[in-house]
């Protein structure tokens, strides 16, 4: 479910993230990660204060611009997990940034099929089951109506699927609740906000290649252009086909 990658890639640092007296010679990466910047008053009483060392200042950079976004090719990331080199940096631009190249690894979510999963309903349609995670909430992750509960049904007057019991089965395509409330506890009905246990059966991540042609064409077309486009970066397509699968709610009444 979680991968590590190590990534390379050029880091921009604001003059505002370096106090005063940070150190400005270099002798080698190593040199300047042990040479760490002061952040104390000056006073000295003995009390050593927080000392900022660029290996932190860019910790903080990487994990901003990773964390929490898509990585092309490979998955979600969920956490910067350490920083193992980096170059000498030159300052450019007005802002007087310092730039430099990093090595460092990252963990990523991007579950393999077979994988279990909890999660919530967070949307439904004809076409199935969207579903969310505490992890993100931007990623399209769909159970197909075929890939639903065997049995389940969509109520287009409803807008929701659900799980007729064998002897209350209509063909009308409606839920029992239509005719009657007495018929309530007659059906299970897949129900927005619950939480359910699903099968991963794709993760698709697209390239960095594939997300900018889909961009352009889609700027070309539609004169949109500029994220959000019809390709999603990320997708997740789900089973509730399997034992102990689908509504948590329906199992625990069971028990």
């Amino acid at each position: 479910m979680f991968s590590s990658y190590v990534l390379y890639d050029t880091v921009a640092i604001e003059a505002v993230y370096f106090p005063r007296d940070f150190p400005s010679a270099r002798d080698g990466a190593g040199g300047a990660a042990a040479s760490p910047a002061s952040s104390s008053s000056g006073a000295d009483d003995g009390n050593t204060s927080y000392s900022l060392t660029l290996h932190d200042i860019l910790l903080h950079r990487l994990t901003e611009r990773y964390v929490g976004r898509v990585v092309p090719s490979r998955g979600l990331c969920v956490a910067v997990t350490e920083v193992m080199d980096y170059s000498a940096s030159s300052v450019r631009g007005a802002a007087a940034s310092a730039w430099l190249t990093a090595t460092f690894g990252v963990c990523v979510f991007a579950p393999v099929p077979g994988t279990r999963l909890k999660a919530r309903i967070a949307h439904q349609t004809a076409a199935g089951v969207l579903l969310t995670m505490d992890l993100f909430v931007a990623i399209p992750f769909l159970v197909p109506a075929e890939m639903l509960v065997a049995g389940s049904r969509f109520s287009p007057t409803h807008g929701y699927w659900y799980l007729p019991m064998e002897a209350e089965e209509q063909e009308s395509g409606d839920p029992p609740t239509a005719v009657s409330a007495s018929t309530a506890a007659a059906y299970n009905p897949y129900t927005v906000g619950a939480e359910v246990i699903v099968k991963v059966e794709s993760c698709t991540v697209q390239s960095e290649e594939a997300v900018l042609a889909a961009d352009e064409v889609e700027g070309v077309d539609g004169g949109g252009g500029g994220g959000g486009g019809a390709v999603p970066i990320m997708e997740l397509r789900g089973s509730f086909l399997g034992d102990a699968l689908g509504p948590m709610s329906w199992f625990a009444e069971d028990g």
